[in-house]
């Protein structure tokens, strides 16, 4: 659901990255470019490699659920870190973060901050689980 909910980025035309001459880009409409980018028309498409990231995710997680007997929380603890790091990866890439600490992404702080929690649980879960 997370992967085809990112298709609304597409169309309000909102979650694109860095202008872009690549091969993958999309056009922005004049309207919607941030200022200091308005002279670009194509820029890459945050929301499209979010989208893709989150399949990854889910067939991965899905793989881990049914060929191993995972302990309790696993795969929801594994769903939170991949996931941050999927942020992490997509908001370096993003021009259009609205709220940032020390010109870093609230995003990206908060992804920071899940991943290293849900790390903590999954070795925490693990080692008093025999």
């Amino acid at each position: 659901c997370q992967a085809i909910g990112r298709w609304g980025k597409f169309f309000n035309q909102e979650a694109f990255g860095l202008p872009s001459d690549f091969i993958i880009k999309m056009y922005i409409t004049k309207q919607n470019r941030p200022i200091e980018f308005s002279n670009f028309e194509f820029f890459h498409p945050a929301f499209l490699y979010e989208s893709i990231l989150d399949v990854v995710i889910f067939i991965f997680l899905n793989i881990i659920y049914f060929k191993k007997n995972t302990k309790r929380g696993t795969i929801f603890f594994l769903y939170l870190m991949l996931y941050s790091l999927t942020r992490i990866l997509i908001e370096n890439i993003r021009i259009d973060s609205v709220l940032n600490i020390f010109s870093i992404p609230v995003a990206i702080l908060i992804s920071i901050l899940i991943f290293c929690i849900s790390l903590c649980f999954l070795i925490l879960k693990n080692l008093n689980m025999k």
